[in-house]
């Protein structure tokens, strides 16, 4: 799965328009594959936690912006060897 916060599917500059909020809880969650996430804009939570989470292949993620929650941020690879990373 290819997820992107950014003006098109391929590019990789910065985007002020491109935002993505939540007042509680943002999560990405991709089960089954691996993951490809590029955020070029702005991913906030304001009340809680930003989780990206992948299981059964790689994680690989490109912040070329800006990513905050109020009291939390996590990702987490359950990938091909079966382990977590936590970050």
């Amino acid at each position: 799965m290819t997820f992107t916060n950014a003006s098109s599917a391929a590019s990789t500059s910065a985007c002020t328009s491109c935002t993505i909020t939540a007042s509680n809880e943002l999560q990405i969650t991709n089960s089954g594959g691996s993951l490809t996430m590029g955020n070029y804009g702005t991913m906030s939570s304001s009340g809680n936690v930003i989780q990206i989470q992948n299981t059964g292949g790689n994680l690989t993620m490109t912040n070329g912006g800006t990513v905050s929650a109020l009291t939390k941020l996590s990702g987490q690879n359950y990938g091909c060897g079966g382990s977590g990373s936590t970050v």
